[in-house]
């Protein structure tokens, strides 16, 4: 659990973590709703007025193909955990994406 904790100091990581699983069309509507829910508290913090994947887009500084390259970056992973033999989740694409833009010691530690 403390692993768990700790990936999540900074709770823009699941955020960006959602995104990415809603590009790839992943995202449990258990999410979905609670992303809507939290978009006005996030909408004032960031002081933008955009919905919660363009306010990621926005703070992340990600250009208007962002969804589209995260989903050639989802079939690109798929393809090549395919050819390796092995399969890839969703949960830990999206894991590996916020990883590229918030590394932490557990994603430095994970060799898989």
């Amino acid at each position: 659990m403390e692993a768990a904790e700790s990936r999540y100091n900074d709770p823009f990581v699941r955020i960006l973590e959602l995104y990415a699983l809603a590009a790839i069309g992943a995202l449990d509507p258990e999410d979905a709703k609670r992303m809507k829910e939290i978009t006005p508290d996030l909408q004032k913090i960031y002081n933008v007025e955009f919905g919660w994947k363009k306010l990621v887009e926005h703070v992340m500084e990600f250009g208007p193909d962002a969804e589209p390259e995260v989903r050639q970056a989802w079939a690109d992973r798929k393809r090549e955990a395919e050819e390796a033999g092995e399969s890839v989740k969703p949960a830990t694409f999206a894991h590996e994406f916020a990883d590229r833009y918030f590394p932490t010691e557990e994603s430095d530690d994970q060799s898989d």
